[in-house]
């Protein structure tokens, strides 16, 4: 049967419909036997719909006969590093905030949101607090802002129904988020950033920041120093990175020429935004592929830009990238398929001392797909890994700078913290 994502989709976006018809009419031909035609045709398939905010996972799921959940959000739950507590905190997929301790035995500390369930996951780096979306059925979305420390206090933003995409300051109580507002056929958009700051009962309106009359789809978070604020806008030319430097209001565009960004990470020390992009203005036969760039600007409009593709795979997709804790290092996600239609996901290290940004490989697993690195130190990794024959998610260490050190298993994650599909031989 098909996914409930995939029939939504259908229902919506006719260019998907078509694309889908072109899957299975190159199943029926013969080609699901690993020629590149199909392989390209996969690959698309996924490009498209995450261009455009999608889920795919539901379309290879259909495909493949097997769930691929390339991203934690694929599975309803989302895990970031809070280097100040020490701790990962975990999202899942009914809004619980889970505080992972790493150490022995590992301590876990939860918070009930209270909710069905939610989306996003915001960290400031200086407070412990986490933001992310929250909704319940027909009350509505709010955002929710936890406190995971022990004090274990929390905002509800109910008041603020029309906020979404919620990113905390770096440095400060401050959250920012999409104002939506509604159109005649009674879906929600946005152009308009909204900034808020944090009191103990709510928020209190700091400033706004309307872009062009095109639909944001994410706010990518702060620059380290809180200077910029980045969002991912659709326009005639795909998703790219608008920048919105606070202090004057004035807004920029990325460098990207064509194509869609997503899985952003800003650096630590500098104003410079790491993200996986499609490059639409260099498509081959082969269809596009999602490689990583490094965007570095200043703390100021006037200050000038430089746009460096980090990575250049025709037949992989380079994701989840994440910045090391002291700016020099680059952790993510490489997917391809091989000549069987067999996925691969795996995890890679750019060293940014090194000129070529030659990737260096850290796991290599036939039957486990690694995913949301996170930087424990400067040679050390925890990342979320799917092993794909047991349906099961798992939280993982990885000593990085050992010479065969092979990774140590922190948590089996319990079932109820994600969405797990059950593999099928329906195609």
């Amino acid at each position: 049967m098909l996914g409930e994502g995939l029939l939504a989709m259908f229902k919506s976006h006719s260019i998907l419909v078509a694309l889908f018809v072109l899957l299975l009419m190159g199943c029926g031909s013969g080609q699901s036997d690993g020629t590149p035609d199909f392989q390209r045709m996969i690959r698309y398939g996924y490009q498209t719909s995450r261009c455009h905010g999608y889920t795919d996972s539901s379309l290879f799921y259909h495909v493949r006969g097997y769930s691929i959940p390339l991203f934690p959000g694929d599975a309803d739950m989302e895990a970031a590093w809070h280097e100040n507590s020490q701790a990962i905190i975990l999202r899942d997929r009914r809004a619980n905030l889970h505080r992972i301790s790493l150490s022995e035995p590992v301590q876990i500390v939860d918070f009930d949101a209270g909710v069905t369930g939610g989306s996003g996951l915001s960290l400031s780096k200086r407070y412990p607090l986490a933001a992310f979306w929250v909704y319940l059925g027909q009350a509505g979305t709010w955002i929710h802002i936890q406190d995971f420390s022990d004090s274990g206090s929390a905002i509800t933003l109910k008041e603020l129904p029309q906020l979404g995409q919620p990113a905390l300051h770096p440095g400060e109580r401050v959250v920012a988020g999409l104002i939506y507002s509604e159109t005649p056929d009674g879906s929600r958009t946005s152009n308009v950033v909204g900034v808020f700051e944090l009191l103990d009962d709510g928020a209190k309106p700091r400033a706004t920041f309307e872009l062009e009359p095109n639909e944001i789809l994410k706010v990518f978070g702060w620059s380290a120093g809180g200077e910029v604020i980045a969002v991912a806008q659709t326009e005639k030319r795909g998703v790219i990175p608008f920048y919105i430097f606070t202090e004057s209001g004035q807004i920029k565009r990325s460098q990207l020429g064509m194509g869609c960004a997503l899985s952003t990470d800003w650096s630590p020390l500098e104003t410079r935004l790491l993200y996986s992009a499609t490059n639409d203005t260099d498509v081959d036969d082969a269809g596009r592929d999602w490689d990583l760039y490094m965007e570095t600007m200043g703390p100021r409009p006037e200050d000038a830009f430089s746009l460096q593709q980090l990575t250049d795979t025709s037949t992989a997709d380079e994701i989840a990238a994440v910045w090391s804790g002291d700016g020099r290092s680059i952790a993510y996600a490489r997917a391809s398929a091989d000549e069987t239609e067999a996925l691969w996901q795996d995890l890679f290290a750019i060293y940014m001392d090194d000129p070529t940004y030659t990737p260096q490989r850290l796991t290599a697993t036939a039957d486990e797909y690694e995913t949301n690195p996170m930087w424990l130190s400067d040679n050390e990794i925890a990342y979320l890994s799917w092993a794909s024959n047991e349906n099961t998610w798992y939280l993982k260490r990885l000593v990085i700078n050992e010479l065969g050190a092979t990774p140590t298993t922190v948590l089996k994650l319990p079932e109820s913290w994600y969405q797990a599909y059950v593999p099928t031989t329906e195609q």
